[in-house]
């Protein structure tokens, strides 16, 4: 729909992804941080569509965000150092 647009910043690529425990890692490039527009109602929808798409799946209760294998780095407002449920 032309009504809709993505969550996730264009020219995020997906580095890598890992279920270990029920915790899956999620590894972004930098453009998930530089192309963000920003504000923190995008913020919440970004990391809400991210979170909410992987625990469609039985074997996933959390989500690690990590950016170029990093942990820590911060998506506007949201610091993501911590696995979100």
């Amino acid at each position: 729909s032309p009504d809709l647009y993505p969550t996730i910043p264009e020219g995020t690529r997906l580095l890598g992804i890992t279920i270990d425990n029920g915790l899956c890692t999620v590894d972004f490039s930098q453009e998930f941080l530089d192309n963000h527009p920003g504000g923190s109602a995008g913020e919440l929808m970004t990391l809400g569509s991210i979170v909410q798409t992987l625990k469609q799946f039985d074997s996933i209760d959390k989500v690690q965000i990590l950016v170029e294998g990093r942990i820590g780095e911060t998506l506007g407002h949201v610091l993501l150092d911590e696995p979100l449920e």
